[in-house]
C-alpha cells in the first residue's frame, strides 16, 4: 500500500491532535506551608516569652522571625533549585491569602506538604511533610535548608524505601 502526500499530511495531523490530547503526567509536587511556618516562628516567640527563654527572647526582641523565616525558606527554595536530586520536582509555597491559581491547581492534586516547626535562631530546623490525600506518608527530620531539600525530594522521587503506610 502507498501513502500519497494528502494522506500522509491527514495522518500526521491526526496524531499531531492526538498526542496534544494526551494526559502530561504531573510532576511530582512539593507545597511549602509558608503560612504555617510564619506563624509558628511567631508563637515560638511567645512562647519564649512566657517560659523566661531568654536566649530566645533576646532573639525574638531583636530579629524579625517572619522575615528570618522567609529567608529560610528562601534558602530552601534555592536549594530545591539546585540539588540533582530534585530533578523533575516541583516546589511551590504557599502563603495566607494565596490567590495563585498554580499553588491551587497543586493542591487539587496530589501533593506533598511540607512545613518547618521553624524555632527562631536555631540553624537546622525541624520539619515534617506527608502526601495528600494519602496522609498515612508522614516523614519528618531536622536539617538545613540544602539537607531538607536533598531528603523531601529523595522521598518524593522514590529514591529510598516505598512508604506503605
Amino acid at each position: 500500500m502507498r501513502i500519497d502526500a494528502r494522506h500522509a499530511l491527514a495522518l500526521a495531523l491526526g496524531c499531531s491532535l492526538a498526542c496534544r490530547f494526551l494526559e502530561q503526567p504531573t510532576p511530582p509536587t512539593v507545597v511549602l506551608d509558608g503560612w504555617w511556618d510564619g506563624d509558628y516562628a511567631a508563637e515560638g516567640c511567645s512562647h519564649a516569652g512566657r517560659m523566661g527563654d531568654e536566649p530566645r527572647i533576646a532573639h525574638c526582641a531583636a530579629t524579625d522571625v517572619r522575615a528570618e523565616v522567609r529567608d529560610f525558606e528562601n534558602r530552601l527554595a534555592t536549594s530545591f533549585a539546585t540539588d540533582t536530586t530534585c530533578g523533575g520536582v516541583r516546589f511551590m509555597r504557599f502563603e495566607q491569602g494565596n490567590r495563585d491559581k498554580a499553588v491551587a491547581d497543586a493542591m487539587a492534586r496530589p501533593h506533598w506538604w511540607l512545613s518547618l516547626n521553624f524555632e527562631p535562631g536555631a540553624a537546622k530546623q525541624p520539619w515534617a511533610m506527608t502526601h495528600k490525600p494519602e496522609p498515612t506518608q508522614f516523614t519528618k527530620g531536622e536539617g538545613a535548608p540544602e539537607d531538607i531539600a536533598h531528603k523531601v525530594c529523595a522521598i518524593v522521587n522514590g529514591r529510598g524505601a516505598t512508604l506503605a503506610n
